[in-house]
């Protein structure tokens, strides 16, 4: 049996039809054999049918594999559904039971329906393994003494009570992740609640780790451990409850049935004449951790919110710094930080004094830990609310704590007391201009040990990124740093510590005042000829990046420097540039290069123009190279940039060289960019090459070019009225059928496309549920829908608009007002670049507007398909609608100069 299941883990795809529906009833036999086998093999049974299962699912994104599982898994999943009803003994086991719940698990995820079935049989037994086992979990495993030896199984896996009750925490949370299961759960939310509190204790043997271990502490707490504990399955499943993205009865009403379980356990903890415990902080603990985490979700009502305030003046009073562990006190400071907006200046000040006095405390690790935590939050929280004076009598010992805390800390408490650090100088230029020496010193000591440490030297490379916005400290960092970042440049050096080097440098060259002294001058040469003599993705990347930071600073600069010499910077950062798109490196040397060549473009136009061919030829080399979405995306940029500054010049290039398949370059460069479009994805490529574009179009719309009337591309994929599910053997027999339409059309397409995802994207974050035009997804150019549902939901379907009217369209204009810039670039030169200025939806929708006022718009519109028709209808029945909208924020002008 360990066998078949190491089988069956390594099924692939072509081997489902063969295996599936032989070993399916075999399985069922064995399991309900309780005569012929014994637990162990019946437990084996189960878990090689959960893995089937699995692989089903896997495979059936692509194709459904599902129906290989339906003549016998009915029956089986009934006859799990029973097996959780045996009592322990002789034909049911903790290993069997725990078996059961994941099987089950698995099924949710491709039939939930059957599970819907059989939730009545399924939650009795469910309640029976939550309530029978609380006391023996709490009595042998919260508070036993951890020494008692965990009987395995063949696998070496524990067969223990905490691991059937993580089982059950991980069912549970397979039917919160379905919207269908929520009408059910409603009556047991809670029940669930409660004992999830209930659960989430700290073990004994979890206390002595963490107390041995404070690395260990930070990483099992972290929202994104790996770690498995019941603890964990706990919180896990409350994460679920409280996703954001359903919007359901149980979601709606999980804040009052948290609270409601948090009230009834802190009233039992707190019943008058109760004997002793030394282990009853563990539960006030869980409260607090629970508060810190919902409070969120708790204090948006407002008398819960008030009585969460209360209770934190209740846990204050009852336990003070020495009067209980410091697992128990530094969750209560992490609380109060969590729930700062609602509190006074004075008791905020007091909070942040003993934040500041945790942290201080070097021989009490944990409560440093819950200190920096704390600390993190009200930098994040009292900035938004512009309340930062409260700061200012802290701030000076704050920031020495949290320097010395740096020092000799293990990895993880390193990384949580860097990220305090940076928060807290992000607070007051004045303290870091302060503690500049040291802090330089400490950023270069963390940069030599930690070079491997690809997320701690990012933290390290963000601290010297403040020194080096703050014109005081600038000096510090070329006497303190360069020395030791110019060491490692110039000497053979791991390449990660050069990558490393690389990416520090960047941030003291971008924010020197220009001129480049002659020093930070000759970093950049050699910063070139580390790029051009290096094939590492990490240095080539990191290289470019800092080429990319001394052209936005120095400029001109680069132009004449050095003097005495004919080769000069610029041609250096050329030749360098032309080396990263070198086919001969790694398709991810050009992950970043399009935008070292748009600062190029924007920095130095003029200068650039009798070099525009050499990086033109090296950008279509790489071009015919890459695969991957991003670096294509980076490529098409170049191009797109390069057309809004030198449209005549790149088109006599590309149109002169031939491309790799007999026909022109300009032909090759449009026909990748046309089919790769609607894959980009980064905010700034992305406006780039939709303004690019809109260039062409222009341009081919207002001069008639030949060239580009010429060029056919790919347009829309042909269905069949009765085509099925298309599989690969299908797809190589019997290839996709597709138009082929002019590359103006086919632009004109793309546009429309962009509009409606732009539309789509307001309309989402207006909290609207209808879509544009009433289509349910944006599937470029009327391509299928994405993957179905593999089960009709019970009820009434979702309805669906098939017009969009005008208080709809009113809406999704506003809408596109209300986009967040949560994806704009945070990089100063994409800041500061005028396209990042242009309002894309409103500049996309006037551009769409004026090409349907010429006369080659019946053309064009022979070629849309029914969604860019309906998208284009909507653009021209709202012409009044944008013009207001234009003039009441003077949009027009600022987009169109931007782009133009």
């Amino acid at each position: 049996m360990r066998v078949l299941l190491e089988t069956c883990r390594e099924l692939a795809e072509d081997q489902l039809a063969g295996v599936t529906p032989i070993l399916m009833p075999h399985l069922h036999k064995i399991y309900i054999g309780e005569e012929q086998y014994n637990l162990r093999t019946r437990s084996r049974a189960v878990e090689i049918f959960t893995t089937i299962v699995q692989t089903v699912e896997y495979f059936s994104v692509k194709m459904d594999y599902r129906k290989l599982l339906t003549p016998q898994l009915p029956q089986f999943v009934r006859d799990l559904a029973k097996g959780l009803a045996i009592p322990m003994g002789p034909r049911s086991d903790i290993s069997l039971r725990k078996q059961i719940f994941k099987a089950l698990g698995s099924v949710v995820q491709v039939f939930p329906k059957l599970v819907r079935e059989l939730f009545a049989d399924i939650m009795p037994p469910l309640w029976q393994v939550l309530t029978s086992s609380a006391e023996t979990y709490v009595r042998d495993v919260v508070n036993g003494d951890g020494e008692e030896s965990a009987a395995v199984d063949s696998d070496g896996d524990s067969i223990t009570i905490d691991t059937l009750i993580y089982s059950v925490f991980e069912f549970t949370g397979s039917l919160v992740q379905h919207e269908s299961f929520h009408s059910l759960l409603m009556a047991h939310l809670p029940g669930f609640m409660f004992y999830s509190l209930y659960y989430m204790q700290m073990a004994t043997e979890e206390i002595e780790g963490w107390t041995q271990n404070v690395n260990m502490y930070i990483e099992d707490e972290d929202e994104e451990t790996l770690s498995y504990s019941v603890r964990l399955g706990a919180k896990d499943l409350l994460l679920q409850i409280f996703d954001p993205g359903f919007d359901t009865h149980l979601t709606k009403n999980a804040p009052r049935a948290l609270w409601q379980s948090i009230e009834k356990l802190y009233q039992q903890l707190t019943k008058p004449d109760q004997p002793p415990d030394p282990n009853r902080w563990k539960y006030f603990e869980v409260l607090a951790a629970v508060l810190t985490t919902h409070s969120p979700d708790l204090m948006q009502f407002q008398d819960l919110a008030q009585r969460v305030i209360h209770l934190l003046g209740l846990m204050k009073s009852a336990f003070t710094l020495g009067s209980c562990p410091d697992f128990l006190i530094g969750r209560i400071m992490e609380f109060q930080s969590s729930v700062c907006q609602f509190l006074e200046d004075d008791v905020l000040a007091e909070a942040l004094q003993q934040a500041v006095v945790a942290i201080g405390q070097r021989e009490r690790p944990i409560l440093q830990v819950h200190g920096c935590k704390a600390v993190s939050q009200y930098c994040s929280t009292l900035r938004n609310l512009k309340r930062t004076a409260l700061f200012a009598p802290v701030l000076a010992p704050l920031t020495g704590a949290l320097l010395t805390m740096v020092e000799g800390s293990g990895t993880y408490v390193l990384q949580l007391a860097l990220e305090t650090l940076v928060l807290v100088l992000a607070l007051s230029p004045d303290t870091t201009v302060a503690y500049r020496e040291k802090i330089c010193e400490v950023s270069m000591k963390l940069f030599l040990t930690y070079s491997h440490d690809h997320v701690l030297v990012d933290t390290v490379k963000d601290m010297v990124g403040l020194m080096a916005e703050n014109p005081a400290c600038v000096d510090v960092l070329h006497r303190q740093a360069m020395p030791t970042l110019m060491q490692v440049l110039s000497s053979n050096v791991q390449p990660m510590l050069l990558a490393m080097a690389l990416d520090i440098l960047s941030p003291i060259v971008r924010h020197t005042t220009p001129p480049l002294s002659d020093l930070l001058m000759k970093q950049c040469c050699q910063v070139a000829l580390i790029v051009m003599n290096t094939d590492d993705d990490a240095i080539m990347q990191n290289g470019g990046e800092c080429l990319r930071a001394f052209v936005s600073a120095a400029g001109t600069q680069l132009v004449e420097w050095p003097p005495a010499e004919e080769k000069k910077a610029l041609d250096m950062i050329v030749l360098a540039t032309c080396q990263l798109l070198h086919p001969s490196r790694s398709e991810n040397s050009a992950m970043f290069v399009g935008r070292l060549v748009c600062i190029l473009a924007i920095k130095l136009r003029d200068q650039l123009t009798s070099k525009l061919n050499d990086i033109l030829r090296a950008v279509l080399s790489k071009l015919q190279q890459v695969q991957k979405d991003i670096n294509v995306q980076s490529l098409i940029s170049i191009f797109a940039r390069l057309v809004e500054f030198h449209l005549v010049d790149v088109m006599a290039f590309l149109d002169g060289v031939c491309g790799p398949h007999g026909k022109s370059a300009l032909n090759f460069v449009l026909a990748r960019w046309c089919a790769s479009q609607n894959h980009f994805f980064s905010n700034y490529e992305k406006t780039v090459c939709v303004l690019g574009l809109c260039h062409l179009l222009r341009h081919g719309l207002n001069t008639g070019d030949k060239r580009l009337q010429e060029i056919m591309v790919p347009g829309d994929e042909i269905y069949g009225a009765d085509e099925g599910i298309r599989t690969r053997s299908k797809s190589k027999t019997a290839p996709r059928q597709v138009t082929i339409v002019p590359v103006i059309v086919k632009i004109f397409k793309l546009l429309l496309t962009e509009m409606n995802y732009q539309f789509e994207l307001a309309s989402r974050t207006s909290n609207k549920t209808f879509g544009l035009l009433g289509s349910k997804s944006s599937g470029a150019e009327g391509g299928e829908n994405g993957d179905e549902e593999w089960e009709d939901v019970d009820g009434e379907e979702e309805e669906d608009d098939d017009e969009v009217g005008v208080g709809k369209l009113d809406s999704l204009l506003d809408g596109l007002y209300g986009l967040d810039d949560s994806d704009l670039p945070r990089d100063p030169d994409l800041m500061q670049d005028t396209v990042m200025q242009v309002d894309l939806p409103i500049f996309l929708a006037d551009f769409i507007l004026d090409v349907s006022k010429q006369p080659v718009l019946p053309a064009l519109v022979t070629h849309l398909n029914s969604v860019e028709k309906a998208t284009l209808e909507t653009i021209m029945n709202s012409g009044e609608r944008l013009q207001s909208l234009r003039q009441s924020r003077g949009l027009y002008q600022q987009s169109a100069a931007a782009a133009e």
